[in-house]
């Protein structure tokens, strides 16, 4: 048993050396070939709805091909509660996010909400320069008041993605590659 074991042993070890060095050259072919972010905060001011209301999300045309695949985009609605938590209730990722109008909701609940979402978005597939969008968005719930039951929230995916483009290629720019975190 033991001379058997003495005659795989190499073979055992030359197969996990191969796998790891292929698995770390991937990785480092990854962050090699990755897209540098440029962050861009997207703070607004509250907006209201009615309870049991619904917020309409557009991210121009085509955000499918604007949607860099692969990255961490995705959208949550929250209520906040007393002590300054916010409780998610609503939750969407990229596969949720691909259509030029998404409806989120309804939020049937009365209160304080806040719409966080991360948008990372290109240009063309393979672009060097993008854009990380962070969207917050307070919400007011009210009942039996005067507001819309539906709100048009826009994002422009373009535009962003754009600028993320034109600004990376000057100096002072500053870019986050989220592979390298």
């Amino acid at each position: 048993m033991n001379r058997i074991f003495q005659r795989r042993y190499p073979a055992y070890f030359g197969g996990f050396i191969l796998g790891l060095s292929a698995v770390l050259m991937i990785l480092q072919m990854k962050k090699a070939f990755a897209p540098e972010f440029q962050e861009m905060e997207d703070k607004r001011l509250p907006i209201e709805l009615i309870a049991g209301g619904s917020l309409r999300l557009k991210l121009g045309p085509e955000p499918g091909k604007l949607l860099a695949w692969g990255f961490p985009t995705q959208l949550a609605v929250g209520k906040k509660l007393p002590d300054g938590r916010v409780e998610p209730i609503i939750r969407m990722e990229y596969r949720d996010l691909v259509e030029a109008e998404t409806l989120i909701g309804p939020i049937n609940e009365m209160g304080e909400f806040e719409l966080r979402a991360q948008f990372f978005t290109c240009l063309i597939p393979g672009e060097k320069y993008c854009a990380k969008i962070n969207l917050i968005q307070p919400i007011l719930a009210f009942s039996g008041r005067e507001a819309p039951a539906e709100v048009d929230l826009v994002v422009d995916l373009k535009a962003a993605a754009e600028k993320a483009a034109q600004d990376a290629k000057s100096p002072e720019a500053t870019v986050v590659s989220p592979i390298n975190q």
